[in-house]
């Protein structure tokens, strides 16, 4: 796994954090998850690096999940990271849905993706509706995929941190 080029993002917007990074908008059409800062969580970069290759795995797969654009040296305006750049995903999350007709189509096609994605081989561990976007027309995308495991995609031994 590479490491590309230094973009810089001079005025990237916080959209929320985890247990495993935060994630800024840093375009009209692009999301990007960093890792903490040191010595806030002990998975940094090897949980940035396997949710990206998860991300890319899914995405080739043809599941409803960001585009994923792989691991790149940013440039924000207050520091240089890398981070696991993706599509960004505008729409609600689904666990915020929950006593609406739209929020009950959705959890159904969120069942039913899983199925998929299990059938598949893959294990999300933290799929939860926190981790759902149901966008506008209805059809959801899956986000955050830090603790997801497949069997040809070892964690974290498989990455190579190439920069």
């Amino acid at each position: 796994m590479k490491i590309t080029d230094l973009q810089t993002y001079e005025k990237p917007k916080y959209i929320g954090e985890g247990r495993d990074g935060i994630v800024y908008r840093i375009s009209d059409d692009k999301a990007a998850k960093t890792p903490h800062p040191p010595g806030v969580f002990k998975r940094v970069f090897k949980t940035i690096g396997h949710e990206s290759l998860i991300a890319q795995r899914l995405y080739d797969d043809i599941f409803p999940v960001p585009k994923p654009y792989g691991l790149h040296m940013v440039n924000f305006d207050f520091a240089t990271q890398e981070a696991f750049v993706m599509e960004y995903i505008q729409g609600q999350v689904l666990a915020e849905l929950n006593h609406t007709k739209v929020g009950r189509d959705a959890y159904q096609l969120f069942i039913d993706i899983i199925k998929k994605i299990k059938q598949k081989g893959y294990t999300p561990l933290d799929a939860y509706p926190e981790n759902v976007i149901v966008k506008e027309n209805g059809l959801i995308v899956l986000i955050d995929f830090a603790d997801w495991k497949h069997p040809e995609i070892l964690y974290p031994q498989s990455l190579d941190r190439v920069i």
